[in-house]
C-alpha cells in the first residue's frame, strides 16, 4: 500500500512540474522576430551602386559582387592612367 502512495505522489509531483514548466506558443513573439530581421539588400550591378553601401549589398563573398569590384577597380586604374 505504501508503494502505491509513493508512486501516486511522485506521479502527481511530476505532472505538476511538467505543467508548470510548459508554456504556450505566442505568435506575437514570432512576428516580432520577423519584423526585427533586416531586409536583404539588392546586389549592385554598377560601380556607382557598389560604392553605395547604404542601399546595396557589399558582401564580397558573393561572386557577382566580387567580380564587379574587380572590374570597377580595373576601370579606376585605367582612368587614373589616362589622366596622367
Amino acid at each position: 500500500m505504501k508503494v502505491r502512495a509513493v508512486v501516486l505522489c511522485l506521479s502527481v509531483a511530476a505532472a505538476a512540474l511538467f505543467a508548470g514548466a510548459s508554456r504556450a506558443h505566442d505568435p506575437a513573439e514570432f512576428e516580432r522576430r520577423i519584423a526585427a530581421a533586416p531586409a536583404a539588400k539588392p546586389v549592385p550591378t554598377t560601380c556607382a551602386e557598389l560604392s553605395d553601401a547604404a542601399n546595396f549589398s557589399n558582401d564580397l563573398t558573393h561572386p557577382d559582387i566580387k567580380a564587379l569590384q574587380a572590374r570597377c577597380e580595373a576601370e579606376r586604374k585605367s582612368a587614373a592612367g589616362k589622366t596622367k
